[in-house]
């Protein structure tokens, strides 16, 4: 196998290089992260445009960089901030295309010249050697297509450029000029994180490989690196597109269907960054330039060029620094709206973009404001400072703002805070018709109010409204109290139905003794056999007024004469007992008269001791039809189904409704039925529905029987488990 000069050569330089013990500082890492001005400080851009003198070579993929820079550096909103020049007449001096030689970039210069070196080292050499360019500190090259290259080539010859150029290098140069050499990886080309086979037998690699392996080489050595591939395949919300087939134009998915500089763009019209690449309502900007190979000018691809120049702007801020140099980020902080009395919080990081070691301080004169930290220092680590507000005492409707100033010995910056103090309540405004509404404003407390009113002071947030007014049916409603402003709220009352099917359906007219005399447990019952709750407000029972209640459908009110002993000799029941004055007769029997508060009359009975009931402990219970009878029950049924109203299906399977199944049957109803709504209604329901099926059953053997053994002994099985 012959060996060729040139190889044998670059073979012995790096074995050489092996040998030279070298200090490992920490790599300078630019990549998609190192994009956002607001972290770069002043002073850093400063000492850029002071310190550095940028040779730079490329061809049209390098030029996206100054592109992107000539777009900061034209936006009028940045003044002369971000200036630059060819020739360092102004501003940073970047000599763009600033190294002649027999090739252009590192893809045309990726093999051995007759020197033994890449011919872009050669290149490199020759401007370095000529004493007109001391004045030279950082040198850039670029590739163009990265894919099929070989990437250890390309880190083996900037390490020879590094030993000798660089600082402590074995150039005369370097040691009064060193030089700081800028690393590159490649533009994207489709091909994704696919690693193939690589390397090739001949060394080259495809674009992931070739731009893992410089990465890998800066991070390992201490190197600079200006990530070009990681800056175009990250969107500035972090998200990541190099894995869909990415090209360099910012096209991804097969078919390069997306454009994520065109989507990022479109979703955020009017922001600083989207300006910078559109020119959009920028007075005399019309956005970035051309960007090569990524859109015309003023276009969202054109976002990849902008990125790239903001990146080179922060790379030039670390590299210039000389001793200590503070960042601030963010430098402001906005809360917004708060009440007073409220307390809030927020974080902003120091950190030494420079050299060395920073120490800072920070200072403040606000009573309303407190820093947990006073002073610190960096090498290089971010610190996080907390600022806490609290407007407690604050004046409502005025705006603050405090300037917290960081002094260091890298220079100095400030961190403001501004709040704006609102009032922290509201009004309410309720009005209804018809008006005289009772109010109940949930968590307020004063004295009963009535529509129309306005709250005042009410705490801002959620609140519940209830309306109530005799004779209407409840209204309730929540309204959003919002600060220094007054909700209204107009609520149209129902009228609850004056009229309608309530029955007086059970009469305790004469008490046996051992229940109690006639003044103590009297006592009737009413019953609402309609379909819709009706108020009986105003209504009277044989001239008497009863007490406001609204009665659902199917619900049962006790009239009794003395309550206590009403409620002493029942207990609790389930349905309401209002006093009233009654005064029922026995012997002669009596009539008595519902009327409502139009005075219409609704029901009456005249009932007569010949009926029953009279003294022996039972009541007068109304049956299905109409007609009374004396109740099965001692003490009568109040708040239930009458005794007297059979369970007309299993009385019809049993010819009798004395059969002590169907006594079981009307104790499951009392108990467990008639103790809940849901329970009454179905109980009104089979009333409603239970007499022509129980006059089918009734005197058919065969239905009889049926009805017996296939639902009615079921149930009364069941009803016996739940009564034990």
């Amino acid at each position: 196998m012959k060996i060729r000069m040139g190889e044998l050569v670059l073979v012995i330089a790096i074995l050489m290089l092996a040998l030279v013990p070298t200090a490992c500082a920490a790599a300078v890492i630019i990549d998609h992260t190192c994009t956002d001005l607001s972290l770069i400080s002043d002073a850093g851009i400063e000492q850029a445009k002071s310190n550095l003198h940028i040779a730079y070579q490329h061809t049209s993929h390098g030029s996206q960089l100054v592109t992107g820079m000539n777009a900061l550096k034209n936006f009028p909103p940045f003044g002369t901030k971000y200036e630059w020049s060819d020739d360092g007449s102004a501003g940073l001096d970047l000599d763009d295309y600033g190294i002649p030689g027999a090739e252009p970039d590192l893809s045309q210069g990726d093999y051995i010249d007759v020197n033994g070196v890449t011919p872009w080292v050669t290149a490199t050499r020759n401007l370095l050697d000529d004493a007109t360019n001391n004045h030279v500190n950082i040198i850039m090259w670029s590739w163009c297509s990265i894919n099929m290259h070989n990437a250890q080539r390309y880190v083996d010859n900037m390490e020879l450029l590094v030993a000798e150029y660089g600082e402590g290098g074995s150039s005369p140069r370097a040691a009064e000029h060193p030089v700081k050499f800028v690393f590159m990886t490649g533009h994207a080309q489709g091909q994704s994180e696919n690693l193939y086979d690589d390397p090739q037998l001949d060394g080259n690699g495809h674009v992931h490989y070739n731009n893992q392996h410089i990465r890998q080489h800066c991070i390992d050595n201490g190197r600079i690196l200006f990530d070009f591939a990681d800056i175009e395949a990250y969107d500035p919300d972090g998200d990541y597109f190099w894995d869909l087939a990415m090209y360099d134009d910012l096209d991804y998915n097969l078919g390069r269907t997306n454009n994520w500089g065109i989507e990022w763009c479109s979703a955020n019209v009017g922001s600083e960054l989207e300006q910078l690449t559109t020119g959009n309502d920028v007075a005399g900007y019309g956005g970035c330039g051309n960007c090569a190979h990524s859109g015309s000018a003023g276009s969202g691809e054109t976002l990849n060029c902008v990125l790239k120049g903001r990146a080179v702007w922060w790379m030039m801020a670390e590299l210039a620094a000389e001793g200590p140099a503070i960042s601030v980020a963010p430098t402001s902080h906005d809360f917004c709206d708060m009440y007073e009395g409220e307390t809030d919080n927020t974080t902003f990081e120091i950190w030494n973009l420079g050299t060395d070691t920073l120490t800072y301080s920070l200072s403040e004169s606000c009573v309303w404001v407190d820093v947990d930290s006073t002073s610190g220092s960096s090498t290089g680590e971010h610190d996080t400072i907390t600022v806490e507000i609290n407007t407690t005492s604050l004046a409502v409707g005025t705006s603050y703002t405090c300037d917290i100033a960081i002094s260091s010995n890298g220079g100095s910056d400030t961190f403001s805070v501004t709040v704006n103090i609102i009032p922290s309540t509201g009004s309410i405004s309720v009005t209804s018709t018809p008006s005289g509404a009772t109010i109940d404003l949930e968590g307020f407390v004063g004295p009963i109010v009535t529509t129309p009113y306005t709250f005042t002071n009410v705490p801002a947030g959620t609140h519940t409204i209830n309306l109530t007014l005799t004779g209407h049916y409840d209204w309730t409603t929540t309204v959003q109290v919002t600060a220094g402003e007054t909700a209204y709220v107009d609520a149209t009352l129902t009228p609850i139905p004056t009229t309608g099917d309530i029955r007086i359906n059970e009469i305790m007219y004469n008490p046996s003794t051992e229940q109690g005399d006639d003044a103590n447990m009297e006592w009737l019952e009413l019953y609402n056999n309609d379909t819709e709750a009706i108020s009986i407000n105003g209504w009277t029972i044989d001239g008497r007024l009863i007490a406001d209640m609204l009665m659902g459908p199917g619900d049962y009110v006790v009239l009794a004469r003395n309550k206590t002993a009403f409620d002493a000799y029942y207990g609790a029941l389930p349905c309401s007992v209002i006093a009233v004055i009654l005064q029922l007769q026995n012997d002669t029997g009596d009539t008595i008269v519902l009327r409502n508060s139009a005075g219409a009359e609704i029901d009456n009975v005249t009932y007569l001791a010949s009926w029953g009931a009279d003294g022996n402990g039972k009541t007068l219970e109304r049956k299905e039809k109409g007609e009374w009878a004396e109740s099965l029950d001692d003490g009568g049924t109040p708040c239930l189904p009458n005794s007297v109203i059979p369970c007309f299906i299993a009385t019809a399977a049993y010819g009798t409704q004395l059969h002590e199944d169907i006594d079981l049957l009307r104790d499951f109803r009392d108990v467990y039925l008639m103790s809940s709504p849901v329970g009454r209604t179905c109980v009104k329901l089979y009333y409603s529905l239970s007499p022509p099926i129980a006059d089918l059953i009734r005197g058919n053997e065969g239905l009889m029987a049926v009805t017996r053994e296939g639902l009615v002994k079921p149930l009364v099985y069941s009803s016996r488990m739940f009564l034990g």
